[in-house]
């Protein structure tokens, strides 16, 4: 099902027979993939696995048996019924009473092909939500995510910020910033491209020459003006990931924020943001944008209760909880021959005169891989080294930095193969004279087989006669007068 005939070199001494397989059995179920249905994985919390399995056969299946499996304990359990040619999505649901990285296997039972009826990965629990808010103290943010133990807040001021701990954080606040620096705006583009969520709050002033620069370095539009007409908020988007948990419904009288002064913001189609809260002025009132693995929410007004009741409404807890709960988006495991170059941000106090290093705790070795460091940014390259599906540790010395799954490219489980016809296409478009496509139920199929491997035996015969003409003169040259 792939090939590199584009590739070949077109020379007129080369004769090219392409003879098409047909399996004798296609029928194949196999683990696409997986992901978490929440970014934010804590101790103790129901953890929902949504996974993906493909039925390549034509045939239809019932209670195909589906288990999840972390540090081998057994999880949930699933019947699968899956239709032919098709695609069916299940949800496992589980938690884990530890912190630290977790080890999960999602294994079906499907034969004769078994190659594809597991998928590792692996995923970190951690302690606490981390919070970083930059700016000046902002008593709403403080006590609201210092009321809760999941979160662990911190706050920066913009004067003096620690750029090296800006990848320890999960959501980043800038809280109404007077002018926000480029390489702030540089550093906090990189944070985001790497999963980070960051939480913008502008300063309303006249001066939004600032504001609009990050904006604009985010590719998420611009600042039009500054409305100082009081409003309301009207619409709320339930239906995204930020809501969907914790507001079930709104009344259509409810009591919704009213905003005194806001930034109107101009968002064009192709910037890719989306509208969560809208205002009856018809302005976006909170938007988010996904951007790399992170994401950007915009607010269109500060904190405080000249500028809006917002902090003081009901629907503070659930906007500021559920943007803090969806970030920290990890990537759950590799491929191998596809994911060759592996990126992770890594702490400065890891760093040693000694490389870093794989470990495989099922083969119990050892294997150090290219790698390179840079401004916080560890890259792996695994190109060069073969490597199993299953997990390695990414050490330093004897710390555990991350734990990596790996896993056999699910591209091998298509098992629908090229025909004649299709053969013959990808010939012509790489022009190749001197070619033939041959099927089974063609003559030549055999005798072509024949005549090449009559062929491929004709050097012994050669090798043989050229060592006897030389014995031939050892004997002439030695016994000869």
């Amino acid at each position: 099902n792939n090939t590199d005939i584009l590739d070949l070199p077109q020379d007129t001494i080369n004769n090219y027979y392409f003879m098409p397989t047909t399996p004798l059995k296609n029928n194949n179920i196999y683990i696409d993939s997986c992901s978490f249905s929440s970014p934010s994985i804590m101790k103790d919390n129901v953890i929902g696995l949504t996974v993906w399995i493909k039925n390549n056969s034509n045939t239809d299946y019932e209670k195909i048996p589906l288990k999840l499996l972390i540090n081998n304990q057994q999880k949930a359990v699933a019947g699968i019924n899956i239709k032919a040619k098709s695609t069916q999505q299940i949800t496992l649901n589980f938690s884990v009473n530890t912190t630290g990285w977790q080890k999960g296997v999602i294994e079906i039972e499907d034969y004769p092909i078994t190659y594809d009826d597991k998928l590792f990965f692996s995923f970190d629990v951690k302690k606490h939500i981390n919070v970083l808010a930059i700016g000046a103290h902002n008593n709403y943010l403080s006590n609201f995510y210092n009321s809760d133990e999941v979160f662990s807040y911190t706050e920066m001021s913009y004067k003096s910020i620690d750029y090296n701990k800006i990848v320890d954080f999960d959501l980043i606040i800038l809280v109404s910033l007077p002018n926000i620096s480029t390489g702030l705006i540089n550093q906090l583009k990189e944070y985001v491209d790497d999963g980070g969520n960051l939480l913008f709050i502008p300063k309303l002033d006249e001066n939004i020459s600032s504001s609009s620069s990050l904006l604009a370095h985010f590719g998420s539009g611009y600042i039009s003006k500054l409305d100082t007409v009081t409003t309301r908020v009207t619409k709320i988007k339930l239906s995204n990931n930020l809501f969907t948990n914790a507001i079930k419904n709104i009344p259509k009288n409810a009591d919704l924020p009213s905003v005194n002064q806001h930034f109107s913001y101009v968002f064009p189609v192709k910037s890719g943001v989306e509208t969560l809260v809208t205002l009856l002025s018809g302005d976006d009132f909170l938007s988010v944008k996904t951007i790399g693995n992170g994401k950007l929410y915009i607010l269109s007004t500060s904190i405080n209760q000249k500028t809006s009741n917002f902090a003081s409404h009901l629907l503070f807890a659930p906007i500021m909880y559920g943007i803090a709960k969806t970030a920290g988006s990890q990537k759950l495991y590799y491929t191998l021959s596809k994911d060759n170059n592996l990126n992770f941000n890594i702490k400065d106090n890891y760093l040693s005169d000694k490389p870093f290093h794989l470990y495989s705790s099922e083969t119990k070795e050892s294997i150090i891989p290219g790698q390179r460091f840079n401004n916080g940014k560890l890259n792996i390259y695994i190109n060069n080294i073969k490597l199993q599906s299953g997990y390695y540790d990414l050490m330093m010395g004897d710390s555990l930095l991350k734990v990596i799954a790996l896993n056999n490219n699910r591209s091998e489980s298509d098992l629908t193969y090229y025909n004649s016809e299709q053969i013959n296409e990808l010939c012509k478009k790489s022009k190749l004279k001197y070619y033939e496509v041959l099927s089974t139920t063609d003559s030549n199929y055999t005798e072509v087989l024949n005549i090449m491997q009559k062929e491929s035996s004709f050097w012994k015969l050669f090798i043989i006669f050229a060592l006897f003409v030389i014995f031939m003169e050892i004997l002439i040259l030695r016994f000869w007068k």
